[in-house]
């Protein structure tokens, strides 16, 4: 038997409020910056201590009024470990749980059905290289065929299989994934990329085909944005959680 000191369970303690918070922060930003839809949809983080364990919003909550306090402990089938005796989404094991799983490098995903991003998702050639937001993540972009409501441990496989060893998939006729090492690289690569879906809307508005980037432009960028990336996430994420203070301080609780 493995003893855990004192010191150790507060440490773990910590690490799991400090993600709970981050967790409460993005769901805040994401109804923010209107990419909520009603009570549905989910972000997942994977507990710091508890790598098989994941924290997944409670059914019936709107992102704007989500708390650090508010979370419902899972495992990878779904089942509650810890938390309010709250129901939840069942489409959100198939994605969340499967991911999770799948990748422990990932720790955080979330899925957005914007109006933007589940347009893109229905272009034959998905997210096109039209401007600098966006292009950035362009190797790490993956898509995968709609098979249904995702609410089935059957297409758990699928979705995996089409994520691949990349962090950012479009859902065909439904919607994005965003991965991350962490919940601050999730939110990033959302907000970059769910920009650049208002971008390819707006540019294939204009009744004219749009200049792409590219290939080796693309490359290029995708090449140089690695080393300006280090640090950057934390940099805007603290920020972001800023400006939820000055709004409403409350998703700390």
């Amino acid at each position: 038997m493995v003893m855990v000191s004192s010191e150790q369970r507060v440490l773990s303690g910590a690490e799991e409020t400090f993600i709970r918070v981050d967790l409460a922060a993005c769901y805040r930003l994401a109804a923010h910056f209107g990419w909520d839809e009603l009570v549905l949809n989910h972000i997942s983080a994977r507990v710091p201590s508890e790598p098989n364990h994941l924290l997944l919003n409670p059914l019936g909550l709107t992102w704007d009024e989500i708390r650090a306090s508010d979370f419902v402990k899972i495992d990878f089938s779904g089942a509650v470990v810890d938390g309010p005796a709250r129901r939840l989404n069942p489409a959100a094991m198939a994605l969340h749980g499967g991911v999770h799983a799948a990748r422990p490098d990932i720790n955080c995903v979330m899925h957005l059905h914007t109006n933007a991003g589940i347009a893109v998702s229905t272009h034959p050639d998905g997210l096109l290289p039209l401007a600098l937001d966006g292009t950035q993540f362009h190797a790490e972009i993956a898509y995968h065929e709609f098979e249904g409501i995702t609410a089935h441990d059957e297409e758990r496989e699928s979705l995996t299989s089409d994520l691949g060893r990349k962090s950012i998939m479009f859902l065909r006729n439904h919607g994005t994934v965003y991965c991350g090492r962490t919940i601050r690289d999730a939110f990033f690569r959302a907000f970059i990329v769910e920009k650049a879906c208002q971008i390819q809307i707006a540019a294939l508005s204009q009744g004219i085909t749009p200049r792409r980037i590219p290939d080796a432009i693309v490359n290029s960028v995708v090449k140089e944005f690695g080393p300006l990336n280090t640090g950057l996430t934390d940099l805007v994420f603290d920020a972001m959680k800023r400006k939820l203070d000055r709004i409403d301080r409350s998703y700390r609780d």
